[in-house]
Parts: C-alpha cells; structure tokens; sequence
C-alpha cells in the first residue's frame, strides 16, 4: 500500500512537472535581446532611404515604440505600468504594442478565446541590458524571468518582446514577472530605478 501510495504521489509529481511548456527564446520578436528574434526584421520596407536620424525614427515603427520607452517618460507616466497582451501577431503586434506604450490606445484586459495572443514585455531606457532568460507558462499561469546585465559603456537602452501565446482556451491568466539575480559580481553595484514592466492578470473570454 506505501509503494503504491509512493508511486502515485511521483507520479502526480511528474505529471504537474511536465505540465509546465517552456517558450522558445527562438520565438520571440525583441529588441536587443540575445537568443530572440531581431524585432526590427519586422519593420516594414522604406521606400527610400532616410536623410536624418528624425526621418529614420518617423519611418521605423520598432524605433517609434523605442522612444515610447525613454526614460524621461517614466516619470512622466507614474511608473512603469504593466505588461500587457494584444490579440495579433508579428508586425500588427508590433503596432498595436506602440499605440499601446505611446497612449493611443488602451490595455485590455479580456481578449476573445480563438485568436492568435502576444504578451508584450519591456522595459525602459536604463544604463543596464534587460535580457530575457526563460518564458514558461503553467496552467494559467505565465512565468516571464529576466536578468539585468550592465553597460559597459554609457549608453541607455530600452527593450521591448512580444513573447507568442497562441491560442488559449478562455480563463483567467497570470503573468509573473521575475527578476533573476546578475551572474556577474560587481564592487559596486550599479543601483537602477524600476524600469520593467509589472506583472499583471488578463482573461481569455468564451466566444459565443
């Protein structure tokens, strides 16, 4: 009776375990982020070659998401909100993540059953990388687990992934954001205000 008690208890052990499905890096669309897609393969084609940098941001959506993420706008904002999910893919993604980040548009927090979801994950500009290590999801729950690496240099970078989701059969979600510790010790460690997005929740709703 213990042996088959046991066997049962590693059993439901083993079955939660591999209840867990881990997103490909491979997948994702991001900026800056090692093991992602380059998101700027998504831009579309100029018809001509920009003559200023003014001209080159106006005629890249990625680089117009990009200035949403400036850290002079965080203040401005009150923080840096929570990460969302928009109900696209791909390019339209990208654009309906700007309209989002830029205010044109508003979050949602209830997305239809039967259509293809990106969860939207960023950060603002800052004087550290922030590099997405692992994206897991669980039931209905959504792991989302970054680190930060510092620059070596001065500059400031912002970062943006719209981690595919597929199709989710209609729940309430979760979505965690975790921040995982550096690799690399510092004798001063570089002290950074909150620049990443909050964790959140949304629902996938039946459709009738």
């Amino acid at each position: 009776m213990v042996r088959t008690l046991l066997v049962t208890v590693v059993g439901l052990f083993v079955s939660a375990t591999a209840a867990a499905e881990e997103i490909p890096l491979k997948s994702i669309w991001a900026l800056d982020m090692p093991g992602t897609q380059d998101i700027r393969k998504l831009d579309p084609p100029r018809e001509k070659q920009p003559e200023s940098v003014q001209e080159f941001i106006k005629s890249s959506l990625v680089e117009r998401t990009a200035q949403t993420l400036n850290s002079d706008k965080l203040t401005r904002n009150g923080g840096t909100g929570r990460g969302f999910v928009v109900a696209a893919t791909g390019v339209e993604a990208l654009k309906q993540s700007h309209d989002v980040l830029a205010k044109e548009a508003e979050r949602v927090d209830s997305v239809p059953a039967g259509e293809e979801l990106s969860l939207v994950f960023y950060s603002y500009s800052s004087g550290q990388y922030v590099h997405l290590e692992q994206v897991e999801r669980d039931g209905e729950t959504i792991t989302v687990k970054y680190r930060n690496v510092p620059h070596r240099t001065l500059d400031m970078s912002p970062h943006i992934a719209l981690i595919p989701l597929g199709e989710l059969s209609a729940g309430k979600y979760r979505v965690k954001v975790e921040e995982l510790p550096p690799k690399e010790k510092t004798d001063t460690p570089q002290k950074t205000r909150h620049v990443v997005c909050d964790s959140f929740s949304f629902v996938v709703s039946k459709t009738e």
